[in-house]
């Protein structure tokens, strides 16, 4: 099976975005990005919920439910529905 972005794989970007989890936001920056998911950088990705709005801006503002894969170290990993 190909990577998360296909063939080509995701792209490294250092984006800056917010995570929505009802009322609460979390700031967090976008470290691989793919049409079907995300690397990210948060604080406490072990408070994450296990599915969540990511909110970033690309050539417009992309609002992607995303859904927790994994996380370690700073880092979590996430697939967009």
């Amino acid at each position: 099976m190909p990577p998360c972005g296909g063939a080509a794989g995701p792209s490294k970007v250092r984006q800056n975005a917010k995570i929505v989890i009802g009322a609460t936001l979390m700031h967090c920056v976008i470290r691989d990005l793919s049409h079907s998911g995300a690397g990210i950088v948060v604080e406490n990705p072990e408070a994450l919920p296990k599915d969540f709005h990511l909110y970033y801006v690309a050539d417009r503002l992309r609002v992607r439910s995303a859904q927790l894969r994994w996380y370690k170290n700073g880092s979590a990993g996430v697939s967009f529905r």
